[in-house]
């Protein structure tokens, strides 16, 4: 292929046909675009309101009882806050993504991703692509009635796009004036009614290497792609078969996903892409194998790969892709908003309960010292012994009272907020904790288990006694659990004395925890006739 002083004859090509589009061909529809592009929400509605008010409460009462103790991670768990307030915040502007598996595509620069997507969705137009590094914005794909392209800039505004003016803010601005359009745009969602999946939504990240003649340190893709890919339900990671195998950068940004909020890495299917391409010599079945060993090697779980050849849009050899994400299509996933944040307010709540209990053992040693050499201190090291107990026992008191009573007390608060956010989104409907079983709230008297206790954590009881006022069921809290057969019967058809015999075990997850209040709400489901 020839060169010139304006690039490749594809460069040129390609130069040639993003000047063919209307939004480039006709500066004023260009200056449109770009005014949509950079525009204020048009009203304040009602959920932008709630949106506003949360984040008010998010970052100025919370960062004010935070100040009041330290916590060892409280940057990190900072973080997953404010990861959640941005969930919610998407989820405001595109509902059409709620109860969705994500199944992310990743993989490094010119992996072939879009035409990866392109292909197995039969729509060589849809996904715009290019051989150059342009402007990467991460875009989800959902089924929807009629297509429908939208995109949320950083002012939350939503803007009506069409496959021209998407094209030109993912591409062909770049070629032909240099301009990129990723930092004002967030997300992009593209809704298609020949969409073959109803409970997923594909996401293209941009890819997480930088494009040559870039240092990798400052490519802000790979920032973007680590973030989405790590929230993803399902990654299908895309690396080019012409390689000869997974790169060690693959591995490496790969492993980096471990320190995301979530700390794994999502489900992995491979995809050897670009098949036609093998280099010379090199057999696909031994290509596959080797890159299924660099993972193995790293210790990253692969469930299945596959080859795949995006030019004739076929899978090659291997797994089979339609099959996996059959059955992703088949699992309904819940929408449970409210505990993202409630998790991160546990998580604080609990390490202060720690430290408190430390303090409460340091006031009693401190008590027991005193009592133990009062005849042999000084009235100097009296006085300083009681002024060390008194402070012990404050601080203790500081820990209950204020910093653990006001997480919880804002948890509560929080969790009201978005409640009262999720019902403005009359499309989605929040899970409710009765969704999962049978939510019953008990006492928990012993210190060590109470500071054992997680949001999530699967505790197995046996059903000690079982009569009219209720079946009581021992899960090592101290007290038993009652549970109401009329609870029972509201939620499974059935004999709660046959659901829950005496004697069975049964299992229940830890579903809130009161620290203050020594409280724990399980939600408790029978051996047979429900699921965790």
């Amino acid at each position: 292929m020839s060169n010139s002083i304006y690039g490749t004859e594809e460069e040129q090509a390609s130069l040639i046909v993003a000047q063919k589009n209307p939004y480039l061909h006709d500066p004023r529809k260009g200056l449109e675009l770009m005014a949509k592009l950079i525009a204020k929400p048009a009203r304040q509605e009602a959920i932008a309101d709630k949106l506003e008010k949360l984040h008010h409460e998010l970052h100025g009462n919370f960062l004010h009882i935070c100040n009041m103790e330290h916590t060892p991670n409280e940057a990190e768990l900072f973080l997953q806050l404010h990861k959640a307030f941005k969930d919610l915040e998407e989820l405001a502007g595109f509902y059409a993504l709620a109860n969705k598996n994500v199944v992310a595509v990743g993989g490094s620069f010119s992996a072939g991703k879009s035409r990866f997507i392109n292909a197995l969705l039969g729509d060589s137009d849809l996904l715009p692509w290019d051989t150059k590094k342009t402007t990467a914005i991460p875009t989800h794909i959902i089924k929807g009635e009629t297509e429908t392209i939208r995109a949320i800039n950083t002012l939350n505004s939503i803007i009506d796009l069409d496959r021209d003016s998407f094209k030109a803010i993912c591409h062909d601005f770049f070629r032909v004036h240099k301009v990129g359009f990723s930092h004002l745009i967030k997300l992009v969602t593209i809704e298609k009614p020949d969409f073959p999946y109803s409970n997923i939504t594909f996401l293209d990240t941009p890819g997480y290497s930088a494009s040559e003649g870039m240092v990798r340190g400052d490519n802000t893709d790979e920032t973007i792609a680590r973030e989405h890919l790590s929230q993803a339900d399902y990654l299908i990671w895309v690396v080019s078969a012409k390689d000869g195998t997974i790169q060690d950068s693959d591995i490496e940004f790969l492993l980096s996903l471990k320190n995301s909020s979530l700390g794994k890495i999502p489900e992995l299917f491979l995809v050897l892409n670009k098949a036609d391409l093998l280099p010379p010599g090199k057999d696909l079945e031994n290509v596959m194998k080797s890159a299924r060993n660099g993972l193995k090697t790293a210790n990253i779980p692969c469930v299945g790969a596959s080859a795949f050849n995006s030019l004739k849009g076929v899978q090659v050899m291997g797994d089979s892709i339609s099959d996996y994400l059959a059955g992703i299509d088949r699992k309904n996933k819940p929408t449970m908003m409210a505990k993202k944040f409630s998790t991160v307010f546990q998580a604080f709540a609990k390490h202060n309960y720690e430290e408190q209990q430390q303090t409460q053992q340091l006031f009693g040693f401190l008590q027991t010292v005193q009592i133990r050499l009062a005849g042999d201190l000084s009235d100097e090291e009296k006085a300083l012994q009681i002024e060390l107990t008194e402070r012990a026992r404050l601080k203790s008191k500081k820990l209950k009272e204020e910093v653990i009573s006001g997480f919880e007390k804002m948890a509560t608060k929080i969790d009201g907020m978005v409640k009262s956010i999720m019902a403005e989104i009359k499309e989605v409907k929040e899970a409710s904790v009765e969704d999962h079983g049978i939510p019953v709230t008990g006492s928990v008297k012993d210190d060590a288990m109470l500071a054992s206790l997680a949001e999530g954590q699967i505790l197995t009881g046996k059903v000690k006694h079982s009569d009219v006022l209720g079946i009581f069921i021992d899960f090592g809290l101290g007290d038993d659990i009652n549970l109401y057969p009329k609870k029972v019967k509201e939620r499974y058809s059935g004999d709660p004395k046959v659901l829950f015999p005496v004697g069975a075990e049964c299992c229940a997850t830890v579903h809130d925890i009161k620290i203050s209040e020594r409280k724990v709400t399980l939600v408790i489901v029978p051996n047979v006739g429900g699921s965790i």
